[in-house]
């Protein structure tokens, strides 16, 4: 399942950003990504949406997997989980589809 620490670091790694320029792309605080590296806090849906515009990802991949994530303690994380990662499976971001026609 993609995770905030997962996409934070899917962003680092595909831009050789570091957590300092990801807080700045993002409008928030470097504190924030702390918070959310070392707390387990899940980011915001509007952050959600920064980042697959940073990614090139559809918005629903990332929200549906925040949404999931927040759940974790809840009855419904099974379900939601469960629809984060049909929607991973069917979806190819448009960067992942370019290294895989070069290949």
């Amino acid at each position: 399942m993609i995770t905030t620490i997962s996409l934070i670091d899917r962003i680092n790694e595909v831009n050789s950003w570091t957590d300092y320029r990801v807080s700045k792309e993002l409008g928030t605080h470097t504190s924030t990504l702390s918070n959310w590296r070392n707390r387990g806090s899940v980011m915001s849906d509007e952050i959600g949406l920064k980042v697959a515009e940073i990614l090139g990802w559809e918005p629903k991949v990332v929200l549906m997997s925040l949404h999931a994530e927040r759940a974790m303690n809840s009855p419904v994380f099974d379900i939601l989980k469960e629809v984060a990662e049909e929607i991973e499976a069917g979806y190819q971001s448009p960067k992942t589809a370019k290294k895989r026609k070069a290949a």
